[in-house]
C-alpha cells in the first residue's frame, strides 16, 4: 500500500467505526475490539451478566461485511454438533455412505459467528471449535473444506472452570472484553427512551468485501514490528513474569501466566491496528491493546489494567525518560532553594524570662545589622525574603522581594515572638503594613493567609566565602538544563499527537497518557517559575554581599 491507500484505509475504517457504534452506550469501546479483531481474523471473548447487548455487537459487525452471513446459538449442557455444525445428511449416508453434514446457515458457512454460554457447550463442540479457530477449517466426512469466519464472538457470564479442555479454547480467544451494566445517568436514559436501536445502516460504500478482506490479510503480514517497540513489549512481559514470581498465591500466578501462544497472536492483532490506521508499522499506541488481550481472570484483569495505566503515563510514549530528568531537576532545585534559606536566614537565640509568669523572649545580635536611609527615614534594617510569595504583596508577579523597616521598633516587638509594623516593601514610597514571626528559631514574613516566608536581616559579617558564587554557578546549570527538557517534551508531545489517533484503543489510556504530558507541562512550568524568581534573589544578595 502507498501512503494516499494507507490514509483512505484508515478514514474508512473510522467512518464504519462510527457508523456501527451509532446508539450504542458505554460499548464503543467493545464495537471498536471486536471489529479489530474480526479485521483481523481473531476471536473475542466477552463477561458479563445477561442482557448487556452481547448479542447486539454480533449482529451489528455483520452489516460491516458485504456478503455476510452469521449464525448465532445459545448453548446449554444438552446443545448437540448437529445445532451447530449442521445436521447429517441421510440422502449422502444411505446412498454414498457418507457421513456428511448440511452446513448451510449454520456455524461452517458463517462470517460472524456469536456463541452465548459457550462454557455450558458439549465436550465434541469444544473440540471441533478448536479445529476451527486453530486452521480456519471444517472437517465434514472426508471432505476438509475453509472456513470463512472472519470473527468468533463468544460469551458468558462466568469464566470457565480450571480444566485442560476448556483452557486449550479459552487461550484461543485472543480478545477478553468484560461488559457491565450502563452506569452513566445520560447514557440509560437514552437507552431505555430509544426506539428502534437495533436498526442501523452502514453506508455500501463502506462494507467489506471478501476481496478486499483477503487483500488486507496479506498486508498485515506486511507491517513492520520496530524494535522500539519490541522492547516496550518486551519489558511489559518481563513485568507480568516478575510479579507472577514473587507472589505467593498460587491463584495469582495461574492469573498472570501468558502463553507464548498469546502473545504471538497478539503481535498479529497489533500489526493489523497498525494497518487500518494508516501505518506500516506498530507504534506506541498499538502496544496499549494488549491490555485486553492478557488477562485471564478478573483477579489477574485488575492487575494487568493497572500494570497499563502506569505503562500509558509512564513509559509507552517515551515519557519516562523525561519524568525522570525533570523530578532530578526539581530535586536539585528545591536542594538550591532549602540550603539558600538555611544559609541565608537570620536565626534568633530563646530565653525564658520571669519566675511567675514566664515570658518568652527572643534576642538577635541587632548591632550586626547594616543600617540603610530610604525617603528620609533613618536607621531602617533591610529584610531580604528568601521565597517568593505572591500573597505577601498585590504586585503578585515581582519577584526578588525586600522590606525596610525601622531598626529599634523592628528589635523591640520582634522579642515576643512576632510583631506587626509599617514598613516599606520593594522599595515603595507607599508603606504598608507587614507581619513577622519567629518560627522555630528563623525569622519569617507573614502572608495574608498566615504562611511564613523566611527572611534575613541583612548583617555583616558576610556568610560565608564563595558561597554565594557557588549557589549562582549551581543556578546557571539548573536554568542551561530547562531548555533542553521543553525541547525534548514539545518533541515528545508532538510524536504523541501524531501517533495516538488510534481508531481501536480505549480512549481512557490515551487520556492518561495526554494527562501525563499535561503534567510534566505543568512541573517544567513550575520550575522555571522558580528559577525566575530564585535568580533575582540570587542577584539581590550579590548586591548585599558581592564577591
Amino acid at each position: 500500500m502507498n501512503s494516499t491507500e494507507h490514509t483512505l484505509l484508515a478514514e474508512r475504517i473510522h467512518q464504519l467505526i462510527k457508523q456501527l457504534s451509532a446508539g450504542l452506550y458505554e460499548r464503543v469501546d467493545a464495537m471498536r475490539l471486536s471489529l479489530l479483531a474480526a479485521l483481523a481474523g481473531e476471536s473475542v471473548f466477552l463477561l458479563g451478566p445477561p442482557g448487556i447487548a452481547k448479542s447486539m455487537l454480533a449482529r451489528r459487525l455483520i452489516s460491516a461485511f458485504e456478503s455476510g452471513n452469521s449464525f448465532e446459538y445459545l448453548m446449554t449442557r444438552f446443545s448437540t454438533p448437529e445445532e451447530v455444525f449442521g445436521p447429517l445428511s441421510i440422502k449422502a449416508l444411505k446412498d454414498q455412505g457418507s457421513y456428511l453434514r448440511l452446513t448451510q446457515g449454520y456455524l461452517p458457512e458463517a462470517d460472524v459467528v456469536f456463541l452465548d454460554e459457550i462454557w455450558k457447550a458439549s465436550p465434541a463442540i469444544l473440540n471441533t471449535l478448536l479445529t476451527v479457530i486453530n486452521e480456519k477449517t471444517f472437517k465434514n466426512g472426508q471432505q476438509i473444506s475453509k472456513v470463512p469466519m472472519k470473527l468468533l464472538i463468544s460469551a458468558s457470564n462466568e469464566l470457565p472452570e480450571q480444566d485442560a479442555s476448556l483452557d486449550a479454547l479459552y487461550d484461543r480467544l485472543l480478545l477478553r472484553l468484560y461488559l457491565g451494566r450502563i452506569r452513566e445517568k445520560g447514557n440509560f436514559q437514552a437507552m431505555i427512551t430509544a426506539e428502534g436501536h437495533n436498526s442501523h445502516q452502514i453506508d455500501p460504500g463502506l462494507k467489506i468485501s471478501d476481496k478486499e478482506y483477503q487483500y488486507w490479510q496479506s498486508q498485515i503480514d506486511h507491517v513492520q514490528f520496530p524494535t522500539e517497540c519490541f522492547e516496550k513489549l518486551f519489558s511489559l512481559k518481563e513485568s507480568l513474569e516478575l510479579m507472577a514470581l514473587e507472589s505467593d498465591d498460587e491463584q495469582t500466578k495461574r492469573s498472570l501466566y501468558i502463553s507464548d501462544r498469546r502473545w504471538k497472536k497478539s503481535v498479529r492483532l497489533l500489526k493489523t491496528s497498525a494497518l487500518f490506521n494508516g501505518r506500516n508499522s506498530i507504534d506506541a499506541s498499538d502496544l496499549l491493546l494488549l491490555r485486553d488481550c492478557l488477562w485471564r481472570d478478573l483477579a489477574g484483569r485488575q492487575v494487568i489494567y493497572q500494570l497499563f495505566e502506569e505503562f500509558s503515563a509512564q513509559s509507552a510514549f517515551d515519557q519516562d525518560q523525561l519524568i525522570g530528568k525533570t523530578s532530578q531537576l526539581k530535586q536539585q532545585l528545591s536542594k538550591l532553594r532549602k540550603r539558600l534559606r538555611e544559609e541565608f536566614s537570620s536565626s534568633f537565640s530563646f530565653e525564658e524570662q520571669g519566675r511567675l509568669r514566664k515570658k518568652n523572649s527572643y534576642s538577635f545580635p541587632f548591632h550586626q545589622a547594616r543600617r540603610f536611609q530610604f525617603q528620609g527615614k533613618q536607621d531602617l534594617l533591610k529584610l531580604v525574603f528568601l521565597e517568593t510569595n505572591e500573597a505577601l504583596t498585590e504586585h503578585p508577579m515581582e519577584p526578588g522581594q525586600w522590606a525596610y523597616v525601622p531598626a529599634r521598633l523592628f528589635a523591640r516587638r520582634i522579642k515576643s515572638g512576632q510583631c506587626e509594623l509599617t514598613g516599606y516593601l520593594n522599595g515603595r514610597k507607599k508603606p504598608q503594613m507587614l507581619r513577622f514571626a519567629i518560627e522555630g528559631k528563623q525569622l519569617v514574613g507573614k502572608d495574608i493567609a498566615n504562611h511564613g516566608i523566611r527572611a534575613a536581616i541583612v548583617c555583616d559579617p558576610a556568610p560565608e566565602p564563595g558561597l554565594l558564587k557557588q549557589l549562582r554557578q549551581e543556578l546557571s546549570e539548573l536554568n542551561q538544563q530547562t531548555a533542553p527538557l521543553e525541547r525534548e517534551l514539545k518533541q515528545l508531545l508532538q510524536r504523541f499527537t501524531q501517533g495516538s489517533h488510534n481508531h481501536f484503543v480505549p480512549s481512557s489510556l490515551l487520556d492518561r497518557a495526554e494527562s501525563s504530558f499535561s503534567e510534566l507541562t505543568v512541573t517544567l512550568g513550575d520550575i522555571q517559575h522558580q528559577l525566575e524568581h530564585v535568580s533575582p534573589l540570587m542577584d539581590n544578595l550579590n548586591q548585599l554581599w558581592p564577591e
